[in-house]
């Protein structure tokens, strides 16, 4: 079934109007490059000419096509055509990142660019971001950052890659609001170490003593040993890690991270000396579920928040070793175009007499 179009005629006459700022909004194939002609050839009936026209699509096959349409359309009309058929090339249709870099090239001082300055393609703007990836992730290094190695542990090597390359691309819409977030939520104070020092102090209040502790650590059967080394360093504010909270939440918490109500199918009532030595253990893990589980979300709370700032930094520090071999490429990609360009746009000072000269070339926007 065809999608319905985007206007009416009524509709389409009043979005062609050149006398109206118009914003149109609608998705693929529902005719916005044709309301897009019809504009463009109603100012050229209404007296202006094309080279006064500046036309800006996302495409190099839509800037064809749209030329393309336009040429058609005047033909059509004679009178138009016989004035307009030798200054063809005065029709000025270009894709956004062509006009943006056209722009930095024309007026380069202004813009504190290199007059030389090119873009960078696709190809090579993806192997210099796999070389800011592979130094910021310190491949082929023996001694990997303590920040990188917790990263690497909690996400996987193939999904930090991955966010990296998607924040570096997307940076215009994202890295700001990263930074806003980070900056709002997470406490400047936030340190992985002392979040699992909390717990451990959390967890070792629970206990009367460190005779409890240890009694409570003998009471589990031999299958379940590490699971006894791990409480014993989880109520060691000096020695307790990740991997420990980690095997007791497994022990204490269900699946979904709630409190046990039963023992893990791994604590077997056979391996225990008695029933009696069984029953003691059940009642004081089960007893102990709850404050490991409050223990567990608070402490987890922490470390994703730890890990979202750590991921900014590092977002940030791949952005700026992607932009230092760019630099030393003398190119631009795709995304410093257009923000080079819209900086350059919204300057006054030394840049008045060129928006002047920019303004006069060009009196109708098309995009």
């Amino acid at each position: 079934m065809s999608e319905k179009p985007l206007v009416d005629l009524t509709e389409r006459k009043l979005a062609s109007d050149p006398t109206l700022n118009i914003a149109l909004e609608a998705s693929a194939g529902t005719g916005k490059t044709r309301v897009l002609v019809d504009r463009y050839v109603r100012l050229v009936e209404e007296g202006a000419t094309p080279r006064h026209i500046l036309a800006i699509t996302f495409t190099r096959k839509a800037a064809g096509e749209m030329r393309s349409r336009i040429i058609e359309e005047l033909r059509s009309r004679p009178e138009l055509w016989k004035d307009l058929r030798t200054r063809l090339f005065e029709i000025h249709i270009a894709t956004i990142d062509a006009f943006c870099l056209g722009l930095l090239r024309e007026f380069p001082l202004e813009a504190g660019l290199e007059p030389d300055i090119t873009l960078i393609d696709e190809v090579d703007s993806r192997r210099l971001l796999e070389a800011s990836i592979d130094r910021v992730l310190g491949s082929g290094r023996r001694q990997i950052r303590a920040d990188v190695r917790f990263l690497l542990t909690r996400f996987g090597e193939g999904a930090l890659r991955r966010g990296i390359r998607e924040f570096v691309s997307s940076r215009l819409l994202k890295a700001d609001l990263l930074v806003r977030y980070v900056n709002r939520v997470v406490p400047k104070s936030m340190d992985l170490r002392a979040s699992t020092e909390r717990f451990a102090r959390t967890f070792a209040a629970a206990f009367r003593s460190r005779q409890a502790i240890d009694r409570f650590a003998d009471s589990f059967p031999d299958p379940l040993r590490g699971v006894a080394f791990a409480l014993g360093r989880a109520v060691d504010a000096e020695h307790v890690g990740p991997a420990d909270i980690e095997a007791l939440a497994e022990y204490f918490l269900t699946r979904d991270r709630q409190p046990r109500k039963r023992l893990p199918r791994a604590c077997r009532k056979d391996d225990f000396v008695d029933e009696d030595a069984y029953s003691s253990h059940r009642d004081q893990a089960l007893a102990l579920s709850p404050l490991v589980a409050a223990s567990y979300r608070a402490w987890l709370r922490e470390k994703d928040l730890y890990a979202i700032r750590e991921l900014s930094s590092l977002y940030q520090q791949a952005a700026s070793l992607f932009a230092e071999h760019k630099k030393a490429r003398a190119g631009l990609d795709f995304t410093d175009i257009l923000v080079r360009a819209v900086q350059l746009l919204e300057r006054r000072g030394e840049f008045s007499q060129s928006r002047f000269r920019l303004e006069s070339r060009y009196h109708h926007l098309l995009i």
